[in-house]
């Protein structure tokens, strides 16, 4: 089963995601959304023990609001291969972390 994160990413972020987007379609943004949405739930279950409370839904809306197209720049980069899935993953965790500190 595919992993994808279902909730819209917030309104602040929409003009950086359309930036991001305005040259990706069909596949490859297929592909790097999979990537973003595997990569949330990879930095979820390696999350810090201080975020232990947060339950998986709770860290996919903070990845949304915190990194969402951060995220999407770095897997647009990497043409939605899931060979540089750690690299988002990593980015999410420290976006998710400053968020929360």
């Amino acid at each position: 089963m595919q992993a994808t994160l279902t909730r819209p990413a917030n309104t602040h972020h929409h003009a950086a995601i359309t930036n991001l987007t305005t040259h990706a379609h069909g596949p490859v943004l297929i592909a790097c959304q999979s990537l973003i949405a595997n990569a949330t739930i990879a930095a979820w279950a390696l999350r810090p023990d201080d975020q232990l409370t947060i339950t998986q839904a709770q860290y996919e809306e903070l990845a949304i609001y915190a990194a969402y197209p951060y995220a999407l720049g770095q897997a647009l980069a990497a043409n939605g291969d899931r060979r540089y899935i750690r690299k988002v993953m990593d980015l999410i965790t420290a976006h998710v972390a400053d968020l929360i500190n």
